[in-house]
């Protein structure tokens, strides 16, 4: 029987196949290659991404940068729009005071002018201590008012600085200092021309309501002679009064001279040896005589002169007086404590009226309410809290008792001490009937 023989294995090792070791190595090859495709992709993406981030970043910023400037342009834009409001206003202002400080000066100009020939002019000639007065006005205060050229002037500089101002609106331009200045300036002249026109109008207001209080015989008709006539007159009466006082003078100076000579002469009659002595002599005399006539010329001019100064000043010093008493009386302060008595009412001291009226000065001195006595201040508690009047105020005050008060004590001695002082004033500016 034939058996198989086995064939015999090879002692020797057997190794790895050519191709796997390149099928190997080419696996780990392409491993190699897409781990390195992936970490660029992955370093690219990274860049793109960084890329993209700083460019949001810049973008960022310079959005911000633009935020910056466009805010910083605002509020330059608003700072400037605040100043040109602020000068605006101002010389909005000035130009209104200017515009009402015209008005008022041809207004008290043409007041002043026709007070010459009106009715009031004519009541004011009827006195002639108040035409002396009203010429001293003409030939000072008038003249010292504000010129009308000049308020013009200034009038058009603050039109023209508001131009100036309106044209630059919505612009960063911020106005000059001086342009500033320069309003402030034209505001507190023009306030200041205002107080001198209102004080000018309060003289003028005074004349006429002093011919309507004083008393005179002489009768107002249509054939009375006009203010303007009576200052030509008034005028034309002392230039001949100064003219006469020159002329007597002069004509006692020549007495003494004629007399003198006819003493020279007479002694030349009776001692014809002293002849020249005598001429000598009078011709001495009647130098004197002329120096005795030029010093008494100067003399009367200079007493002529210091009488109309002292006329003058003390014209002025009343009037002065006068006006600080009517600035007084108009002061708010002092009108809300002289209320009860200023405020039109239906009630009076001494009965009622169907019409509005303050109360009467008068009365209220007849009926003692100013004197400062006990009695005295009773009777003006009792006016001042009558249940009587319901339209004035009234005071919470008891006539019968206010003397335990020195509160109540205390005011009604502060309003006798304003009506006394301010009475006749606040009867002129008809805040008190007569």
């Amino acid at each position: 029987m034939n058996k198989t023989q086995s064939k015999p294995q090879s002692d020797k090792p057997q190794g790895i196949p050519i191709w796997a070791a390149f099928l190997a190595l080419l696996v780990f090859t392409l491993v190699g290659l897409a781990a390195v495709g992936g970490v660029f992709y992955y370093l690219n993406r990274e860049n793109a991404k960084l890329r993209t981030d700083m460019a949001a970043q810049k973008a960022a910023q310079d959005q911000h940068e633009l935020e910056r400037q466009k805010g910083a342009e605002a509020v330059k834009l608003t700072m400037a729009a605040n100043r040109q409001k602020d000068l605006l206003a101002q010389t909005q202002v000035a130009t209104n005071a200017l515009e009402q400080l015209l008005r008022e000066v041809n207004s008290l100009t043409l007041d002043a002018t026709t007070l010459k020939t009106n009715e009031d002019g004519k009541r004011i000639a009827l006195y002639p201590q108040l035409v002396d007065q009203t010429r001293a006005f003409y030939q000072k205060q008038i003249p010292d008012l504000p010129p009308t050229p000049d308020i013009t002037t200034r009038l058009e500089g603050a039109r023209r600085m508001e131009q100036q101002i309106l044209s630059q609106a919505g612009t960063a331009y911020e106005p000059e200092p001086e342009l500033v200045i320069s309003a402030q300036k034209a505001v507190s002249v023009a306030n200041q021309d205002l107080q001198k026109v209102a004080q000018v109008r309060t003289v003028l207001a005074s004349l006429i309501q002093e011919s309507k209080v004083k008393y005179t015989t002489a009768t107002l008709s249509p054939s009375s002679p006009t203010l303007e006539v009576a200052l030509q007159q008034q005028a034309e009466a002392d230039a001949t009064k100064t003219r006469q006082t020159l002329a007597d003078n002069t004509t006692e100076a020549k007495d003494q001279a004629v007399q003198t000579l006819a003493k020279a002469e007479a002694q030349r009659i009776i001692d014809e040896a002293n002849r020249e002595a005598a001429k000598i002599r009078a011709e001495s005399e009647e130098k004197k005589a002329a120096l005795d006539r030029d010093i008494l010329i100067k003399k009367a001019d200079q007493q002529t002169e210091e009488a109309k100064n002292k006329v003058a000043v003390a014209t002025a010093g009343d009037e002065a007086h006068k006006i600080e008493l009517r600035k007084k009386a108009a002061d708010p302060a002092i009108q809300a404590k002289l209320a009860s008595f200023i405020t039109p009412g239906y009630w009076q001291i001494r009965g009622s009226t169907l019409e509005k009226k303050p109360l009467s000065f008068t009365r209220l001195v007849n009926s003692g309410a100013l004197a400062s006595t006990p009695k005295g201040g009773s009777t003006m508690a009792s006016i001042v809290s009558s249940s009587n009047d319901r339209v004035r105020p009234r005071w919470k005050i008891n006539s019968a008792s206010y003397l335990h008060y020195p509160d109540a004590i205390e005011r009604i001695k502060e309003a006798q001490e304003l009506l006394t002082e301010l009475g006749p004033v606040l009867v002129e500016m008809k805040l008190l009937e007569p």
